[in-house]
């Protein structure tokens, strides 16, 4: 990010493992632990989410006509979760997110993803504007600058929450971003974030 340093999208705070029904082909993909861009050398990769452990095992399930993926993160890098998001809407299964404990961030973006967002009683999803991790001196230029970076890294996050959630206008969303918000499960539900509470019949609409 040239003179920039890290993009997060992640609150302060930590597998991915695939599993296979042959006989539906239905895989199952955990996305557990912090977003980042790749692993690093004194990083254990089985507690971390990158773009290229999502790619493997995306690439594995070629076949699949159906993924779960589950997810429990507070988020992390903005590149590498759109990343992220972007390769698991390109699939051609099905896709269906389980928010397990918590999708925060940039998770929340990547839980975009399903065609179906399922999430337990208990779990939460939070929404809130990009952050910028910098370190060193900078002049009022740069800060502007880099001001404007974030605003264009958050025009792109709403876009994504707008593809998906149909019950919210643009300037809702930005509003829900703005406030950094927190949802229960049934906030998701009520607000369009989510489709439905584990264990409880999903809501339809219907004309008679």
């Amino acid at each position: 990010l040239h003179k920039y340093q890290t993009v997060i999208n992640q609150i302060p705070t930590t597998t991915m493992t695939t599993a296979t029904t042959n006989a539906v082909r239905t895989v199952d993909i955990n996305l557990y632990g912090p977003v980042i861009d790749a692993a690093g050398w004194f990083t254990d990769e089985t507690k971390v989410i990158t773009p290229h452990r999502v790619k493997s095992a995306l690439d594995d399930a070629a076949n699949a006509g159906q993924i779960n993926v589950h997810i429990n993160s507070p988020g992390g890098s903005v590149f590498a979760g759109q990343a992220i998001y972007n390769m698991i809407r390109q699939h051609p299964a099905n896709v269906t997110v389980y928010v397990d404990g918590l999708a925060a961030s940039i998770a929340s973006i990547i839980a975009m993803a399903g065609n179906k967002i399922v999430m337990p009683p208990g779990a939460m999803m939070m929404v809130h504007n990009p952050l910028l991790s910098i370190w060193g001196a900078y002049e009022a230029s740069d800060m502007r600058e880099m001001a404007d970076f974030l605003d264009k890294v958050k025009e792109s996050l709403v876009a994504t929450y707008q593809s998906r959630v149909k019950n919210k206008t643009k300037d809702e969303i930005v509003a829900i971003m703005d406030a950094t918000t927190w949802l229960t499960a049934a906030d998701a539900v009520d607000m369009g974030f989510a489709d439905e509470i584990e264990g409880l019949p999903a809501i339809t609409a219907s004309m008679s």
